[in-house]
C-alpha cells in the first residue's frame, strides 16, 4: 500500500531529488519503500562497510527500524558517509517515516500530541511552539535529553 498525504508526497519528492544510484531509483519507482527493499539497503550498506574494513552492528526497534553501531576506528566516519550514500540515505528515513506515520500526517503534529499525552507540555502547546523550541538549543521546554521528549520525537505514537 502506498502512503498518502501531503507530508509523504513532499518527503518522497525530496528523496527522489537526492537519489544517485539505479538501486535507489528502482526502489522509489513505485513511490513505496518496502520491507524487503529496506532490508536490501541495509545489507548493501553493511557490505560496503565490511569491504572498507568496518563491522556494522544493526539493532531493530519495535517497528523494525534499524539503528547501527560501528567500530570506533580511524576513518569510520568517512566510510559511513560514503557507504550510506546510495544505500540507506535518503531511503531509510522515508521507510522509517512511513512505518511510524502511514497516514502521512505532519510528524510534528503527532509529536506534539505525544508530548501532550505524556504531560511534557500543556494542552495549549502548539506545533509552531514545538518547531521554535526544537530550533532553539536553549529551550527548556523541549529538550531531546529528556527521555519522554526523545521517545515522542522518534516514536510519536508512544
Amino acid at each position: 500500500m502506498r502512503p498518502t498525504g501531503a507530508y509523504y508526497e513532499q518527503i518522497l519528492q525530496l528523496a527522489q531529488a537526492d537519489v544517485t544510484t539505479d538501486f535507489e531509483r528502482e526502489v522509489l519507482s513505485d513511490g513505496v519503500v518496502t520491507r524487503s527493499e529496506y532490508e536490501e539497503m541495509f545489507s548493501r550498506f553493511s557490505e560496503c562497510m565490511a569491504s572498507a574494513g568496518y563491522e556494522v552492528e544493526l539493532s531493530a526497534d519495535s517497528y523494525g527500524r534499524y539503528t547501527y553501531a560501528t567500530e570506533g576506528k580511524a576513518g569510520v566516519s568517512e566510510a559511513d558517509a560514503r557507504c550510506a550514500t546510495g544505500t540507506i540515505n535518503p531511503l531509510a528515513a522515508l521507510y522509517n517515516d512511513f512505518v511510524v506515520n502511514p497516514s502521512g500526517e505532519d510528524p510534528d503534529i503527532l509529536r506534539v500530541a505525544c508530548l501532550k499525552r505524556h504531560r511534557v507540555v500543556a494542552e495549549s502547546y502548539t506545533v509552531e511552539q514545538f518547531a521554535k523550541d526544537m530550533a532553539d538549543p536553549s529551550s527548556r521546554v523541549v529538550t531531546p535529553s529528556n527521555p519522554e521528549v526523545a521517545r515522542c520525537i522518534t516514536d510519536p505514537n508512544a
